[in-house]
């Protein structure tokens, strides 16, 4: 799992505006050499997880993902999303 950084804002709505099956097509990745793990480049933190438990929660699923490892790059800070109004945001 990669944690964006705040230089990847844009990256980030490509993201999310795909289909799932071309979301990485030309995202920068690193692949563990074991294939278990695949890395977002310049991310601000990285995590190498397991499959925990699942279970469906209404229309949408319920995933845990124990951490197995950590990294962290200080020499970018994590993307943080803040409401426009400064205001927590209204639902």
């Amino acid at each position: 799992m990669s944690v964006l950084s705040e230089l990847q804002g844009e990256m980030a709505f490509r993201i999310a505006g795909r289909p799932s099956s071309a979301r990485l097509s030309d995202v920068p990745v690193a692949v563990a050499a074991d294939e278990t793990a695949v890395h977002v480049l310049v991310a601000a933190l990285h995590y190498r997880c397991r499959l925990g438990t699942t279970s469906e929660v209404g229309d949408h699923w319920l995933v845990t993902l124990p951490v197995l490892t950590s990294t962290s790059h200080d020499d970018v800070e994590p993307m943080v999303f803040r409401s426009r109004s400064g205001g927590a945001p209204r639902g």
